[in-house]
């Protein structure tokens, strides 16, 4: 059955499968640059997906699209298939990934078998098989020779060419079409960089029969994303190959049932929050240079490489001791505020490949990760730190509140590394910032611009930003960083959220932490966990791998306790419809008021800047007018752009223990005009279910509101405050964008 939303095909969007065998030299040679486009999706309804076959929901981490996998879910390269990407007209399912040999054919799969494309091309592959005879893990046979090329997969959803495709990934082609007909017209190429539009099927020579390569451009037709890699009947003996929306080798899902990770597929990011909820327990790692330099993990600039010497270094003894506890994820920190990678980046030296200890140095840490969490079920997800104290331009200092940019070269630098982590890796669920708004500030590093990216890189990966909100501003995800003031998820949440703690004398492992064998179960189970689960907030308590590169025995010792202690409730509803979220911000350039409290700024309103202490302060700016409303705040966007469909506002949060609990300024009624000029302003009109009113309460301390309206195209927008609380307005941030849909610069 369909979760309940919406989910987006991007014709754009190529599966890809990550190669692991770059050596040290070609990897440092690679050219960082910024080699995707943006292409607006095309929205499919629910019901139109029903047809199509379905999508999952992604319950636990799926495997990277475009690869085949073992049966424990690891993902291995697949062999080369006997055609090219897919492409034609539409076609019949044939006899595999039917419903009698695997379930209904779909963009994905829903659980069983090798997923991916039916026997003729089709869009899905053997799915969950709740009617048919297949066993999970199976999948369906494929049809005895995987049907014919002329009805090689549906071309409106045959995948991109639009970054060459791969089809050479494409699987064994082993119950596929015989070479030379298999992929006739569809290929994309591994020479063409941009390929071609999926919308007229192909054009080129199609498939080469043993790698699935095709000649010079693959002008049109798909990668292997969600039309068949391999037009006659899949890429993998079993029935299809995982590319094509099926994400590993039990059916394009795993055990929770499955988002279809790439494959074409983008979903509701409502949808992928209520699958994030079901993780319910993970673990938080911290491990990189702050735990070798004697610091007490105070993020030290460059440091010696050489410190970096974890000389029994096992991830996979991380990941058993969180299976033993049931935990569902975990988080690494690829990089702190340190500025140090736990991966060999082409972007800088100051890496693991550069620590200089061949027996433990010389390893991609985020790869042995990733792995270990596959191999047991367990869905990765990745910290990165934008604040870099070894970087000139992105340190802990020197930013003041103002609309000024970071330079270009700081911001593709930022942008590479993350593309290396989003790429390199197959598909991330999760993906965590830091060092960001309560740092430089999410305008000065242009919050549009590093989003933006990661949608563009990833589009199915949650995001979320450490910035110490009790409300998913900037985020997908609510994080509540307990050690800041004892932060905590609140009664009654029903946002998707996480809450982590330190489980050592700091995140990352300090000397004291040897044997320490604290806290008591009961903190897990009973102050945590029985709190925290009905409240659809996931606990993933913070554990640093000492200088061995190992968990404390005392720990490992201590989860196995708590996994015998608890499980998970599965009587807990699913995670509540969320409020509607702007997923697509523009990062405004400039902010002018109709009046302006001395010592305030209309700036302010703008600047992305926001941490919480929970406890007694939030750092935050705030702009406040001069007198009661009616006060607007005209905001520039810097260019215009058309599909504007929504704003979101946020009023000054107020800490639990704050001494001064000033609720007044909070914007009650609005309207909001739009213009291109700045001069001739039109009024927007609200969509249903919004009547130009918020309502606030006296004993909210944190909260946001939106508004929804029918798209314009813009350059300026005008936020009226027509009535507020108190004598003045006030404004923590205001951001403005689309709310499905990125719009479009003119």
């Amino acid at each position: 059955m369909l979760p309940s939303g919406n989910a987006i095909f991007r014709p754009d969007f190529p599966g890809w499968c990550p190669w692991y065998g770059y050596t040290e030299q070609l990897r440092k040679k690679a050219q960082r640059s910024n080699d995707m486009h943006t292409h607006q999706p095309i929205r499919f309804s629910t019901a139109t997906l029903a047809k199509l076959g379905g999508i999952g929901l992604a319950l636990i981490f799926l495997g990277p699209a475009g690869c085949s996998t073992d049966a424990s879910g690891v993902a291995v390269d697949a062999a080369p298939g006997s055609g090219g990407a897919a492409g034609g007209n539409s076609g019949p399912t044939g006899t595999g990934g039917g419903v009698d040999t695997g379930g209904t054919p779909g963009l994905g799969g829903n659980a069983s078998g090798s997923g991916g494309v039916s026997a003729t091309g089709g869009i899905g592959g053997a799915g969950a098989g709740t009617t048919g005879s297949v066993p999970a893990g199976q999948g369906g046979n494929g049809g005895p020779a995987g049907g014919s090329p002329t009805t090689g997969g549906n071309a409106m959803t045959g995948g991109s060419a639009a970054a060459g495709g791969k089809t050479g990934v494409g699987g064994s082609g082993t119950a596929g079409a015989a070479p030379g007909t298999g992929g006739g017209a569809g290929g994309a190429t591994s020479t063409s960089v941009k390929g071609g539009s999926s919308a007229s099927g192909g054009a080129l020579s199609g498939g080469t029969g043993a790698g699935g390569k095709t000649g010079s451009g693959g002008s049109a037709g798909g990668a292997t994303s969600a039309g068949g890699a391999t037009s006659a009947g899949g890429a993998t003996s079993a029935g299809g190959a995982t590319s094509a929306g099926g994400a590993t080798g039990a059916g394009g899902v795993t055990s929770g049932g499955g988002i279809s990770g790439a494959g074409g597929a983008i979903l509701d990011p409502e949808v992928l929050k209520a699958a994030f909820a079901e993780y319910r327990f993970g673990m938080f790692i911290h491990f990189g240079m702050n735990t070798f330099s004697n610091d007490g993990a105070k993020d030290l600039p460059n440091q010696d490489p050489s410190l970096f010497n974890p000389t029994k270094l096992d991830p996979g003894q991380w990941i058993d001791a969180a299976v033993s506890a049931k935990m569902k994820f975990a988080v690494l920190t690829t990089k702190h505020h340190d500025g140090f990678l736990l991966w060999d980046s082409a972007t800088t030296d100051y890496d693991v490949g550069n620590a200089k200890v061949p027996a433990a140095g010389h390893v991609d840490v985020v790869k042995l990760f990733v792995d270990a969490c596959r191999a047991r079920g367990v869905a990765p997800g990745l910290y990165f730190s934008i604040q870099d104290r070894s970087t000139p331009g992105l340190g802990a200092s020197g930013w003041s509140v103002t609309n000024e940019r970071m330079p270009q070269n700081l911001i593709d630098y930022v942008k590479a590394q993350i593309k290396e982590l989003l790429t390199n890796y197959g598909y991330i669920p999760f993906f965590v910032t830091d060092g960001w708004a309560w740092s430089m500030g999410m305008t000065i590093m242009p919050y549009q611009d590093i989003r933006e990216y990661v949608y563009q890189l990833s589009p199915n990966t949650l995001y979320c930003e450490h910035q110490g909100q009790q409300v998913p501003w900037h985020d997908d995800i609510v994080y509540y960083e307990e050690p800041k003031g004892g932060a905590w998820s609140p009664a009654g949440n029903i946002l998707a959220s996480w809450q982590s703690q330190k489980m050592g004398h700091a995140w990352f492992w300090t000397p004291p932490d040897a044997g320490d064998a604290t806290p008591a179960v009961s903190d897990y189970v009973t102050t945590h966990l029985a709190d925290l689960e009905p409240k659809y907030t996931n606990y993933a308590p913070d554990f640093g791998p000492n200088r061995q590169g190992l968990l404390e025995d005392a720990a490992v010792a201590k989860l196995k306790q708590v996994g015998a202690a608890w499980s998970p409730n599965a009587s807990r509803p699913p995670l509540p419809t969320q409020p509607p979220h702007l997923n697509h911000v523009i990062t405004a350039v400039n902010a002018t008021a109709s009046s302006t409290a001395s010592g305030s700024k209309a700036l302010n309103a703008i600047d992305g800047i926001n941490d919480g202490g929970f406890t007694t302060y939030y750092t935050e700016t705030v702009w406040q007018s001069a007198a009661a409303a009616p006060q607007s705040l005209t905001i520039d966007l810097g260019k215009t752009y058309s599909g504007i469909d929504m704003l979101s506002y946020q009023p000054p949060q107020i800490a639990p223990q704050q001494s001064s609990k000033d609720t007044t300024g909070r914007i009650t009624a609005y309207t909001i005009s739009y213009s291109t000029d700045g001069t001739t302003f039109s009024p927007t009109t609200l969509k249903t279910g919004y009547d130009g009113t918020w309502k606030w309460s006296d004993t909210q301390l944190a909260g946001w509101a939106s508004a929804e309206f029918q798209a314009v195209t813009a350059r300026y927008v005008k936020f009226e405050a027509t009535s507020a609380t108190g004598s003045n307005v006030k404004i923590n941030e205001v951001d403005i964008g689309g709310r499905l849909v990125s719009p479009i610069a003119q």
